[in-house]
């Protein structure tokens, strides 16, 4: 029974495994317009112990593209020596592999950097909001790939993000969204999106309004004189604004030269780290004395 065993499993077999073969080193100037990698099946020779209780599980092997010149196809068999290689298994070898060969192009290759546009939905807490621009980093990428799917291309968006009741500063890596556009190449393969939160209360200042384009130097009568301009404003820096920070005025020529009877109102310069809530009056009636 021993020597039956022995025999049996000294003899050679051949089994099937799945494996993923991944293309690299395509020719710099060239373009290899197939996915960056196909499924493949691999035969592989083994002793009979290797059969049974040593199987091979390679998962992912490479096939280098650095010598192609101008082929149409590349004949996966070629790459067997290259394959045994990397899974350097003892009494195992792969003999085959199915599909055995693999068509492409290779096309003209151009590369170009372009913007990242962040693709985000973004709900704050109740009196939370981000106090500065959000920002991704990088903000641009470089495109690669065949001149026919790289030139259309003027931007690249994440993946969809939503974030809800958001009550405090957001680091986090997003994917850049790469849907139908499996012969191109990224640059980096996510963005670093900061979201600066911090809780803002509500304020409101009585401002004083500036009459402008007042040229024949009219005596004007503004009412009301001011305006209340309400805000929000990180806890933080709720001292720093002052009535100082504000600017706000009312053209003269909405009268002069448009005839209406009530001046609009316009803020013109405020701190950029408030968000203004209203400005109100909106429009101010006026006595002008000649």
């Amino acid at each position: 029974m021993i020597l039956w065993l022995f025999f049996y499993l000294s003899n050679e077999y051949r089994y099937r495994v799945g494996a993923y073969i991944v293309f690299v080193n395509q020719p710099a100037e060239k373009a290899v317009a197939i996915s960056d990698s196909v499924e493949a099946t691999l035969t592989v020779q083994s002793t009979g112990w290797n059969y049974f209780f040593r199987r091979l599980n390679p998962g992912v092997l490479t096939a280098d593209l650095a010598s192609l010149d101008d082929e149409e196809a590349v004949d996966l068999r070629n790459y067997l020596p290259s394959f045994n290689r990397q899974v350097q298994a003892e009494n195992q070898q792969i003999v085959d592999i199915t599909p055995d060969t693999v068509y492409f192009d290779l096309v003209a290759r151009i590369e170009k950097q372009v913007p990242v546009i962040l693709n985000a939905t973004i709900n704050y807490q109740h009196q939370f909001t981000n106090h500065s621009p959000l920002s991704i980093r990088p903000d641009s990428v470089v495109v690669s790939g065949p001149v026919n799917e790289v030139q259309p291309i003027t931007e690249i968006h994440t993946v969809p993000l939503k974030l809800d009741n958001v009550n405090s500063t957001i680091r986090r890596f997003v994917q850049l969204d790469r849907r139908n556009r499996k012969n191109i190449h990224l640059s980096t393969q996510s963005v670093l999106l900061n979201v600066p939160v911090e809780e803002f209360t509500e304020n409101t200042l009585k401002v004083p309004v500036e009459v402008i384009n007042n040229r024949n130097d009219f005596e004007i009568t503004l009412i009301p004189a001011t305006v209340s301009v309400t805000y929000y404003v990180p806890l933080s820096r709720f001292t720093e604004v002052g009535v100082e920070d504000f600017r706000i005025t009312v053209d003269l020529d909405e009268w002069q030269e448009k005839d209406k009877n009530v001046l609009t109102v316009n803020l013109e310069r405020h701190p950029d780290f408030i968000k203004i809530v209203r400005a109100q009056p909106a429009q101010l009636d006026f006595l002008v004395y000649k």
